[in-house]
């Protein structure tokens, strides 16, 4: 999709996507009709991010970058790092074990995952890592993202959910793809919660705790 320069509403069959001139993207699942090339789509949105892509270190031949500019980069993206996850702070969650029915982690699977969770409220923001199960989806706001949070830690609702999902796709026989996106369906055994502190005081208070401890041990 291309951006607009102004709020659009895009709807498919089985997601509605609102593009706004700066980029942001809300993903809803409406229940309705949805097929593998819908799925494949949500992942074409820049509201998608894969962590694993690498990232390259800007290098100029002419002019290479020190062990000091490399440190003060470092320092500036961790930076970065805690100034978003305070903005996304309560909006955040944190979903591991993401895997469909064989075991096996998918890009279809965590799409699959997230129009679950879209049932409530608008997702900005998917960020999954395919190799190591996880997901974090930021909601719009704070109240979905815990009303989200409080029923997936239930097993029976994260079964419930799962079920409901595999039933609708089973009744799209019009959908010949329906037969492949139900192998990628999720497995109810994910879980939930609120991602790891990322203030830098919290980490250092934990670090000098552990210290103490391991410093008794060894008296």
């Amino acid at each position: 999709f291309i951006p607009f320069s102004s709020h659009k509403l895009v709807s498919f069959s089985s997601c509605q996507v609102l593009m706004s001139g700066c980029g942001a993207i809300e993903y809803v699942w409406d229940g309705t009709a949805i097929n593998k090339e819908e799925i494949a789509r949500i992942f074409e949105q820049e509201a998608f991010e894969d962590l694993e892509k690498t990232k390259d270190i800007p290098f100029d031949h002419d002019e290479p970058m020190s062990w000091v500019d490399i440190a003060e980069q470092d320092e500036l993206e961790e930076q970065q790092s805690i100034q978003q996850a305070n903005k996304e702070r309560g909006r955040k969650i944190f979903v591991g074990n993401i895997v469909d029915q064989a075991d096996t982690p998918t890009k279809c699977t965590t799409a699959l995952l997230t129009a679950i969770f879209s049932k409530y409220g608008s997702i900005e923001c998917t960020r999954f890592h395919i190799t190591n199960k996880f997901a974090f989806f930021v909601f719009q706001n704070q109240e979905d993202a815990r009303k989200a949070l409080r029923d997936f830690k239930n097993y029976k609702v994260r079964c419930s959910r799962v079920n409901t999902l595999t039933k609708h796709l089973k009744s799209k026989v019009e959908y010949p793809e329906s037969d492949a996106l139900i192998t990628n369906i999720p497995t109810p055994m994910f879980y939930c919660r609120w991602p790891r502190d990322k203030n830098p005081r919290a980490k250092q208070k934990r670090d000098k705790k552990k210290k103490m401890r391991d410093q008794t041990k060894l008296s």
